[in-house]
């Protein structure tokens, strides 16, 4: 920053911000002033004199205020004449907003108002306060009017009054970043002599005065406010509100959380809303009416003296962005990786050729394995970074000497929930947080404007068109936990890195809601090409209210309605999204908990049983409770739908754990009822956009090594082995059932086929699967047949009885039945699903175990409407011994070569079979 002197006005421009918020900001002239003879702040305290009556003056009030700046029980200093000439005299308190050092090039700004404001009980001036949290002054309360003005000071020669503009109250604005980020470094207070200075009796220089309540006498004089009163004592807060006559406990309505409280009674104005300046313990907490008077006790979670009962810094400063500015910009960056280079110099650029911005949010990993390499230009002085810049970090770490030394850097720990630029920003570095996060739900009393994580939400393509999606963000590995935790958030936008690829969905609308929300993932900085893109830049409203946007979806990870302008949209990867979870619920005898704990395996189901249990079984008409802890739901079952619906009503207010339960009525998709579909209705045309349609320009026809004019053969993507083939039929059939007579023959004989190969060329057996399970999109439903080859342990065939063993125990893990055929049949297919379904064909998996027996099985569901995606797999896999990253396809992919190569040796091996 420059550190020339600026011109010396002739007369300068400063604010008034009224305390009432409907009136306007004033932008007023003076002439300007001498140090010495300070004309304007004694204009200043007239105006304040002629605003309140003197006689109106608490003197207990008085005393705390005067202890409060001197960070010190001033009440035994402070003689009673002394107090009586304080409370005569006309006086200006001054808070230095930003402070006149070199990084300000030695520009201060500072707030002027009412010294006795709390004392003549003046009202709250939340616009003013709002400023002064912005700028990094915890604790103030600002009473009455407030005046805001600029000056020039060197601390050697020069000392004058420069403007400040309506303008410069710009929440975006430079010098409340760089204030912010200086004051919350400086803290501290003024001790009792600078304190007397100030007030008369001796210089007449501008010292900041920020309110500390740390220090605060342990007073226990009530606090007078409009309908109520309240007393503190270091471990508790007492309200008292006068009651009308005739009001009875049925009248009142009162909610205490962790950091808010609701105070609504009927037929009477007094109402108390908002967060509170502290923590409670909300089990310590309750009310009472004695003697016409409602009590309400709060015992504070820490021992503490707070500065009033609400309104504290990070509402405030949320408040004065929305009142100074419509919207926050900021700029996106996925991994930086150490490369703080590159994005810094990318976000001048940026910043010349459209101008400031905000703040700058950063997910994935921020440093490199050189640890704060990157950061030594900074750390040296020799670059600046040019806005506040804010990463996503563990929940375990703190920030290290070098980021805590550079002006603009901090990081945003996973499981926080913080305010930033005016935004309240939720954090999720790893799955790890999501208690953290849930804990702190609890005390949110604003919306979550962002969501930080590193892992992409599973389900997210949940309700797209899945020509509407890139291919490249179709395979990201995602997670369960992302999701769960931003439906619980509801945050307006989601922001994901770590997959090093650029993606915006279609923005949806969170169930019970009028919240949109959008989600936007970024690449890695330095990354190249359009589908890396690491840099998004972005203006985020801080007023929730706003048109739903024509591109609106469903909520592809809950409930939630259907959009009126939408039609069925599909989905990338087949994810199932049936539209039956998005009807209205309908009443009934058992309700449906979709947020228990999740368990790798049900070793400790039962303790989640028991733990379920003791929360409804004290509830009228309560019968049993069933579990699935592998996917984290529960059905709870009452003997009437009154008794249910009375439960019903006690959703996010349930505890178990410290989990907060979600509660609906149960419906078909999340009971027992398995239905299927007529698959004779599906589209069997060809499909441009699908994956096995030789009509597809992008299909990877290296991989095809066999076909005819039914059915082709080609390699896996992602093999599980080596003799891992794919066997799909050219006409776009969906499964078994679709399919017409000559091609169900045809791919009966490619299978013939294939367990021939195998067993002469490779000495191996074959395990067969299809999984059928309907798609949102008609390009997703290919049939596709996998045949891989089980290596002979010794020459000996493979054990079916082994096999039929591990895949019956995964079946009832995974809550599917299992059905023993005599052969791979439609018919037969179609007669089980008579048995499981109401109508057409349910989803189900089809394997054929390796070995002498040919033991064919059909795995229908029972609770859901669906099958796992990965079980035949996930089954191979298992049954075969291999590796655990085998399970995965993705960790499995080879090269073009590679694939190319394998398609050429299992053509042979087909060819030389063929000659014998």
């Amino acid at each position: 920053m420059s550190t020339s002197v600026p011109h010396k006005p002739t007369e300068f421009t400063y604010v008034l911000i009224p305390a009432d918020s409907n009136e306007p900001i004033q932008e007023l002239k003076s002439p300007q002033v001498e140090l010495e003879d300070d004309t304007f702040v004694k204009k200043l305290k007239i105006y304040f004199a002629s605003k309140s009556d003197e006689a109106s003056l608490d003197k207990q009030q008085f005393l705390a205020q005067l202890s409060a700046h001197a960070k010190q029980d001033v009440s035994k200093s402070v003689s009673s004449d002394m107090l009586e000439k304080l409370m005569s005299m006309t006086t200006v308190d001054i808070l230095t907003l930003a402070l006149p050092v070199p990084k300000t090039n030695y520009t201060g700004v500072s707030m002027y108002v009412d010294d006795k404001g709390v004392a003549k009980n003046l009202p709250v001036n939340l616009r003013a306060q709002g400023l002064t949290s912005a700028c990094g002054l915890l604790g103030n309360q600002i009473r009455g009017d407030a005046f805001v003005g600029r000056m020039y000071d060197d601390g050697k020669d020069e000392w004058f009054r420069t403007d400040f503009n309506e303008a410069d109250l710009n929440s975006g604005l430079e010098w409340i970043a760089m204030a912010k980020s200086i004051n919350r470094r400086q803290g501290g207070g003024t001790t009792l002599s600078a304190l007397t200075s100030q007030y008369g009796m001796g210089s007449n220089s501008e010292v900041a005065a920020p309110t500390s309540v740390a220090n605060m006498p342990n007073r226990e004089e009530p606090v007078k406010r409009e309908g109520y009163t309240y007393r503190q004592t270091k471990d508790e807060v007492e309200i008292d509100i006068p009651l009308a006559s005739g009001v009875s406990k049925g009248d009142i309505k009162v909610t205490i959380k962790p950091k808010f409280i609701s105070v609504h009674i009927n037929n009477m104005p007094v109402a108390i809303e908002g967060p509170l300046w502290g923590h409670v313990d909300t089990d310590g907490s309750g009310w009472m009416i004695d003697e016409g008077i409602l009590t309400i006790t709060m015992e504070k979670e820490k021992v503490n003296q707070w500065g009033d009962l609400s309104w504290k810094s990070e509402f405030l400063e949320r408040l004065w962005y929305s009142m100074t500015s419509k919207s926050v910009k900021v700029l996106l960056s996925g991994d930086v990786r150490g490369n703080l280079e590159r994005l810094v110099s990318t976000t001048e650029k940026q910043i010349a050729k459209v101008g400031n911005f905000d703040l700058a949010l950063c997910v994935g990993d921020f440093f490199s394995e050189a640890g704060e390499e990157g950061l030594k230009p900074f750390m040296e002085g020799s670059r600046k970074l040019p806005l506040p810049i804010r990463y996503l970090a563990s929940s375990s770490s703190s920030a290290t000497t070098a980021v805590a030394t550079l002006d603009n850097l901090a990081s945003i720990q996973g499981g926080s929930i913080v305010q930033v630029a005016g935004l309240t920003i939720a954090a999720m570095n790893t799955d790890s947080d999501a208690a953290s996060l849930e804990k702190n739900i609890a005390s949110l009393s604003t919306t979550v404007d962002v969501l930080l994580t590193n892992d992409w939400p599973e389900g997210y393509g949940v309700g797209l068109d899945v020509s509407s999606v890139p291919p490249h963000v179709t395979h990201v590995i995602t997670s369960k936990e992302v999701s769960r935790i931003a439906v619980l958030l509801k945050p307006r936008y989601i922001f994901c890195g770590h997959a090093d690829l650029y993606y915006l969905r279609q923005p949806f609308k969170w169930p019970d809601s009028d919240i949109v929300c959008r989600m936007i993932c970024v690449g890695k900085v330095g990354s190249s090409g359009k589908e890396r893109r690491w840099l998004h830049a972005l203006n985020i409203s801080l007023s929730d209210e706003g048109r739903s946007p024509d591109n609106l979806t469903r909520c592809p990870f809950a409930d939630g309605p259907e959009p009126q302008q939408s039609h069925k949209r599909s989905h990338p990867e087949g994810h199932q999204h049936d539209a039956k979870r998005h009807a209205p619920e309908t009443p009934s005898t058992e309700l449906f908990i979709p947020n228990i704990p999740r368990q790798e395996n049900r070793s400790n189901e039962e303790a989640i049983w028991t733990s379920l249990t003791k929360v409804f079984e004290g509830m009228p008409g309560f019968r049993r409770v069933n579990v699935d802890s592998v996917r984290g739901f529960a059905w709870v079952r009452f003997s009437t739908v009154k008794d249910a619906t009375l439960a019903r009503e006690k959703s996010q207010e349930l505890d178990m754990g410290g989990r907060r339960l979600i509660v609906r009525f149960s419906r078909p998709k999340e009971g027992a009822d398995v239905r299927g579909i007529d698959v004779k209705q599906l589209d069997s045309s060809p499909h441009q956009d699908c994956w096995f349609c030789l009509a597809n320009p992008n299909l990877e026809r290296h991989m095809i090594f066999a076909a005819n004019l039914e059915a082709y053969l080609s390699t896996a993507k992602g093999p599980i082995n080596d003799l891992h083939i794919i066997l799909c039929p050219v006409t776009h059939f969906a499964c078994s059932t679709h399919c017409s007579d000559k091609v169900f023959t045809a791919i009966n004989k490619y299978i013939d086929e294939v367990t021939y190969v195998m067993e002469s060329q490779y000495n191996s057996d074959v395990v067969v699967f299809e999984r059928w399970a309907q798609m949102r999109s008609s390009a997703a439903m290919h049939m596709q047949v996998h045949l891989v080859g089980v290596p002979r342990e010794g020459g000996k065939p493979a054990d079916s009885q082994k096999w039929l063993e591990q895949v019956t125990t995964m079946a009832d893990d995974h809550e599917l039945k299992v059905h023993k055929m005599g052969r791979y049949s439609r018919d037969e297919i179609e007669g089980i699903a008579k048995t499981t379904s109401e109508s057409g064909t349910p989803p189900y998996i089809y394997m054929q175990l390796p070995g002498p027996n040919k033991v064919r099985l059909l795995l229908t569901p029972t609770r859901t409407s669906s099958v796992p995606m990965n079980f035949g797999r996930e089954a191979v896999v298992k049954c075969m011994g291999l590796p655990t990253e085998r399970l995965e396809w993705r960790s499995c992919q080879q090269s073009t070569e590679e694939e190319t190569e394998l398609a050429r040796k299992l053509k042979i091996s087909f060819e030389t079979a063929k000659r014998h």
